[in-house]
């Protein structure tokens, strides 16, 4: 498994994972609830059934505020980027201090927010856009090939929770792929069983402790 020990590669493997979790979630409310007009409540409650969590909110504002910033709930954004933030302070010399400083600026605009306004969530996105940039650029090649497995699983997770096109999947599974091609792990993904809708999920995401067993 090369110089990166199992402590780091579970740190950088849930970086990935819990950031692009909020990247995605982000992407996923706008194309959900910036349109006014659309059924929200009818799309709420699809929201929450593919999240497998209950849809118990009063109303479209207080499924937003939940889902935005109740940092106790595992399946909220802010609780994603502050464990993504928690394990970078530890890794900040290995991903490189500009990665570090894009998510801790998305962390900090984002927990400096009080309610849902899209357009002040806007530059969330555009900071963690910038550290998988910023990665491609400072992190040494495997250190990027780990972080990047936790983000494809991720990908690929919700992908099939939300029951996404073929097409997603298959980008999803191929750029895992790729990525444990660098890391030397690829015999462990059989490509078939992480593209099945149903047990690819957890697949996928079992895959990580299947190879880093402690």
């Amino acid at each position: 498994m090369g110089l990166i020990s199992l402590r780091t590669a579970n740190q950088l493997y849930w970086l990935g994972r819990y950031v692009q979790r909020g990247l995605d979630l982000l992407h996923r409310l706008y194309d959900t609830h910036s349109n006014e007009t659309a059924p929200v409540g009818l799309r709420y409650e699809e929201f929450c059934e593919c999240l497998g969590i209950e849809s118990e909110f009063a109303n479209r504002d207080a499924f937003l505020q939940a889902l935005f910033f109740e940092k106790e709930n595992s399946y909220s954004i802010l609780f994603s980027l502050t464990t993504a933030y928690e394990n970078a302070v530890f890794l900040r010399n290995t991903i490189g201090h500009e990665g570090f400083a894009y998510l801790r600026l998305a962390f900090n605009t984002l927990e400096s927010l009080r309610v849902v306004n899209f357009y002040d969530v806007k530059p969330v996105i555009d900071y963690l856009y910038a550290f998988w940039g910023s990665l491609d650029e400072c992190a040494d090649r495997r250190v990027r090939a780990m972080v990047r497995w936790g983000k494809w699983v991720e990908i690929r997770d919700l992908a099939g929770r939300f029951e996404d096109a073929d097409d997603k999947l298959e980008k999803a599974v191929g750029q895992l792929q790729e990525n444990l091609h660098v890391l030397e792990v690829a015999e462990y993904l059989n490509v078939a069983q992480a593209l099945d809708r149903e047990g690819g999920i957890d697949f996928t995401n079992e895959l990580f402790t299947t190879i880093y067993r402690p």
